[in-house]
């Protein structure tokens, strides 16, 4: 995995060559979600907390994870926090 940008240098009157610059990162693992399962009555509202999603959730590099919604609920409306809860 990796990332890359260029730049280039500029003196008050000339510009230089474009330069690029190439980051590599190794040993890096990807973090894993676990599967999570709440319900609701008809007509009434779930509210959990955070950690809520992220609960069970974890990153082999121990770096901090944020929720993202990936597929919206077919009926319905959700309100997902990156902090997990929801």
């Amino acid at each position: 995995m990796g990332d890359s940008f260029s730049y280039e240098e500029y003196d008050g009157q000339n510009d230089s060559n474009v330069a690029t610059v190439s980051i590599n990162l190794y040993g890096q693992s990807q973090p894993y979600a676990q599967m999570d399962s709440y319900s609701v009555l008809h007509d009434h509202t779930l509210n959990v907390a955070a950690p809520g999603v992220l609960s069970n959730d974890g990153d082999p590099n121990h770096l901090h994870l944020t929720a993202v919604l990936e597929t919206p609920p077919s009926t319905g409306s959700l309100t997902l926090n990156s902090d997990g809860s929801l």
